[in-house]
């Protein structure tokens, strides 16, 4: 969540400096748990951050490709007597051309001003 507000932020902060840049960017969400993250819960969740934000699911297949494109590390935790599981996983923010090419991360820790200022620089 913290990642996701973050990245929230540096949008709308970008839409108010740039928008023409802001336009250009579409912010995705890629769960690590299809299990759990059906399409209706993907869609309540991402409603809590940014309105163009867009949730993502697959078959476990798919997504087990995804994580290993993007080298996410997630795996499924449970505690005695808790009563739901808990997911561990890597928590990074990729930003990718149009063309699918790796253009920087950030992580949970990236301030959003900071975020907004690198966002704005690659979407022009």
């Amino acid at each position: 969540p913290a990642a996701l507000q973050n990245m929230s932020l540096a949008l709308t902060t970008l839409e108010k400096e740039n928008p023409k840049a802001a336009a250009e960017i579409q912010p995705l969400f890629i769960t690590i748990d299809p299990e759990r993250d059906t399409v209706p819960a993907l869609k309540d969740y991402v409603s809590l951050f940014h309105p163009r934000l867009v949730g993502l699911t697959g078959t476990p297949e798919q997504i087990e490709a995804a994580k290993k494109s993007y080298r996410v590390y997630a795996v499924k935790r449970e505690e005695e007597g808790a009563s739901d599981y808990l997911m561990d996983h890597t928590a990074l923010i990729y930003l990718i051309s149009p063309k699918g090419e790796y253009e920087a991360h950030f992580t949970s820790n990236t301030p959003p001003a900071v975020m907004a200022k690198r966002l704005g620089e690659l979407a022009g």
